[in-house]
């Protein structure tokens, strides 16, 4: 994914990605992302495991003749300990480093599509 800066892809099989995604706000975390099932014609599944555990899917709908809605969810729990003890304060700052990482993702992914005249 080379549109996307903050994500890092250590190994990929074809059946398993070892992903390290880091924050702008200082920490990274590792995650194991596996069992993708794809199910025609607009949604796949997967699972995950390490720092985020948990299971998400994404769904392609049409918005246009030149674009697509991607709806991605992903219902995780957090495994580092030093997270879960912190989060009653910390918290504020978790969701802004993911939605700083996100909206990074999502601008780079417009301009690389955009470069490919997909955007």
């Amino acid at each position: 994914m080379p549109w996307w800066t903050s994500l890092n892809v250590l190994s990929n099989d074809g059946t398993t990605m070892v992903l390290k995604a880091r924050s702008p706000i200082g920490y990274t975390v590792g995650f194991r992302v596996h069992d993708l099932v794809a199910t025609k014609p607009d949604t796949l599944t997967c699972a995950s495991d390490g720092d985020p555990r948990g299971s998400g899917s994404t769904t392609f709908r049409s918005a246009s003749a030149n674009a697509c809605i991607l709806d991605f969810r992903w219902n995780v729990s957090v495994d580092r300990a030093w997270m879960r003890a912190s989060s009653p304060v910390l918290r504020p700052m978790f969701v802004l480093g993911h939605d700083l990482v996100m909206a990074q993702g999502e601008k780079n992914l417009n301009e690389w599509l955009a470069t490919r005249g997909r955007g």
